[in-house]
C-alpha cells in the first residue's frame, strides 16, 4: 500500500516540477486574465472590440501587470542567457541535414579492387527420408 502511495505522490512532485519549469503556471494566468477581460469588456463593447482590446495590450488588467511583473524578475534571476524562461532548450549545433546525412567518415578508395568470398556449404543437401506407404 505504501508503494503505491509513494508512487502516485511522485508522480504528482513530477508534475508540479514540470509545470514549475515550463512556466505553466503563467500561462494558466495569463489565459485566465484574458477571458475575464473578454467577458468584463464584452457586454459594453461588443465581442469583436472586446476581443481587440484585449490583445492589442493598450489597456491591460491588473492581472496582465503582475504577470508581466513576475516574467520580468523570473528573467532577472536567470544566471546566464540560456536558463531564461524564454529560451528553454539550448540551442543545437547541427543543422537537420547533418541529422538526416551524417557525414561519412570511412574513405573507401575507388581505384582498388574488391574480390567478395561467399562462403557456403559445397556438398549436396541430403535427399529427403523416405516415407512408408
Amino acid at each position: 500500500m505504501t508503494a503505491v502511495v509513494l508512487k502516485g505522490l511522485g508522480k504528482c512532485l513530477c508534475i508540479v516540477a514540470a509545470v514549475g519549469v515550463l512556466d505553466a503556471h503563467l500561462m494558466v494566468a495569463q489565459t485566465l486574465a484574458w477571458m475575464s477581460m473578454i467577458y468584463d469588456r464584452a457586454p459594453q463593447e461588443g465581442v469583436s472590440a472586446a476581443l481587440d482590446s484585449t490583445f492589442s495590450g493598450d489597456a491591460p488588467c491588473a492581472m496582465c501587470c503582475a504577470i508581466e511583473q513576475e516574467r520580468g524578475d523570473t528573467q532577472q534571476q536567470a544566471p546566464i542567457p540560456e536558463l531564461k524562461p524564454t529560451a528553454k532548450f539550448a540551442p543545437v549545433s547541427w543543422s537537420a541535414v547533418d541529422l538526416v546525412f551524417p557525414p561519412v567518415s570511412i574513405h573507401v578508395p575507388l581505384s582498388r579492387e574488391v574480390q567478395v568470398v561467399v562462403l557456403g556449404r559445397q556438398d549436396e543437401p541430403p535427399l529427403p527420408p523416405p516415407r512408408g506407404c
